[in-house]
């Protein structure tokens, strides 16, 4: 199992401190707020091109690295974590990024920075982390409610009464919209680009606690009346990432992209409601890459065939 080297443990207090010294603040140790990131876009409106900046490092790694273009959320840009990117760079991988912190689907869709990426012929694959916040915030009214797919249930111990039904499968159908037009869009400019994605492992609402009740689905479970009861709350929550994970399974199988079943690598190693903690990371780095490898594989010996 990995642990922090002195370097990893130094760089994110490095950024703590840059933080405190701006004035920023992490609420409970490290999470990534819309109103952290209103504030840090107010503060620097360059924000994007400096978290697109990572991609600079790719063009000067050297070469026997593998370049790949990621896009996504947290799960591949936390400053704070080592997360997949972080350990897929020790893996030996150089990442074009767009990626971001609280970055959604429909954001990524929207910009399609991913294109601009890919016209680096060097990108041996595509990856993707997102649709956690889209799924975590569907139609949130704007004072800050929960999502409608969650429902009062009046006491009920059966975690399927707490899911609106009609509003889960309206959030997993314009998900499933949105990963199909990435992966189209990704496949009009690279037609035989290797896409590999992936949704969240089985999350775990907290109920209360320092470094785990966050602004994700605890405060909204209990906005809705869930009793703070440690396995309902998870069965909820398994509800709606089973639910992710089969639509994105499916998008992937109709679309000839590589989805990546994530779910039980995590277990209980997570930092707080939805990061997992560096050594869980690790695991998922290693299954991410390990498809990468398998398709490279695969690709060379349909090239040796064709000769």
């Amino acid at each position: 199992m990995p642990r922090r080297t002195s370097s990893m443990k130094q760089l994110s207090s490095m950024r703590l401190r840059f933080a405190a010294e701006e004035g920023l603040s992490f609420p409970e140790p490290f999470f990534w707020t819309t109103a952290f990131l209103d504030e840090l876009r107010a503060r620097d409106p360059d924000y994007r091109r400096h978290l697109l900046a990572g991609t600079i490092e790719t063009f000067a790694a050297a070469p026997e690295k593998v370049r790949v273009v990621a896009e996504g959320d947290s799960w591949f840009n936390h400053p704070c974590i080592d997360e997949v990117m972080d350990w897929s760079k020790r893996m030996g991988y150089a990442p074009y990024r767009s990626d971001a912190p609280g970055r959604t689907l429909a954001t990524m869709v929207r910009e399609k920075v991913y294109l601009k990426l890919l016209v680096n012929a060097d990108v041996k694959a595509v990856l993707l982390s997102g649709g956690g916040n889209d799924l975590i915030n569907w139609n949130r009214p704007a004072g800050g409610g929960p999502t409608p797919i969650l429902q009062n249930a009046k006491g009920s111990s059966t975690p399927a009464d707490w899911i609106n039904n009609p509003e889960l499968v309206g959030a997993c159908t314009r998900l499933q919209e949105l990963l199909r037009t990435l992966i189209q869009d990704v496949r009009r400019e690279r037609p035989r680009m290797p896409i590999i994605v992936h949704f969240y492992d089985r999350i775990l609402p907290r109920t209360t606690g320092k470094y785990g009740y966050g602004p994700w689905l605890g405060n909204q479970m209990d906005a809705v009346g869930v009793p703070r009861d440690q396995q309902l709350r998870n069965g909820i929550a398994a509800i709606l990432i089973d639910r992710a994970n089969d639509m994105c399974k499916s998008v992937a199988a109709a679309e000839a992209a590589t989805y990546v079943d994530l779910r039980g690598i995590v277990g209980t190693r997570w930092w707080d409601e939805i990061h997992p903690n560096d050594d869980a990371f690790y695991d998922i780095a290693k299954r991410l890459v390990h498809h990468i490898r398998v398709i490279r594989r695969q690709q060379r010996a349909r090239r040796e065939r064709r000769r």
